[in-house]
């Protein structure tokens, strides 16, 4: 990775030394953010997500934001979520990707039009353990 003016890229080197192309990790990410709502959108289920069902579903490829925290440097951070673990959700936004811990903070899900929040530490399980 490199920089260029400020922002963050990648170039990918062929043969030697001349760059067969340089990208921004913005661009990278949301390609990537794109392709992880594609594969949200094309499982069947999303319709059913509610309010009051939302902790037992499947997050990843939902787009999500920060709304509280006890990290004020958290609150505002958005992407889409294309991982999670029991205790993180690694999500792309327009820098980069970004690992955050989901206990601490108040998570604003986007699901068809509409916002769902949700306290993190009512999400601290495996994601396989919490889809039943």
């Amino acid at each position: 990775m490199g920089r260029r003016n400020g922002i963050r890229s990648l170039t990918v080197f062929r043969n030697g030394n001349e760059p067969f192309y340089t990208e921004d990790i913005g661009v990278i990410m949301s390609i990537r953010a794109q392709d992880c709502r594609e594969d949200r959108e094309a499982e069947p289920g999303l319709d059913l997500i509610t309010k009051s069902n939302i902790a037992s579903q499947k997050l990843t490829g939902l787009d999500v934001e920060i709304v509280e925290s006890r990290n004020p440097e958290l609150v505002g951070l958005a992407g889409t979520i294309h991982f999670e673990t029991k205790n993180m959700f690694f999500i792309y936004t327009p820098k980069g990707e970004r690992q955050v811990p989901k206990e601490g903070s108040i998570w604003e899900f986007a699901v068809k039009g509409s916002k769902i929040m949700v306290d993190g530490s009512g999400i601290l399980q495996k994601p396989d353990e919490r889809v039943a």
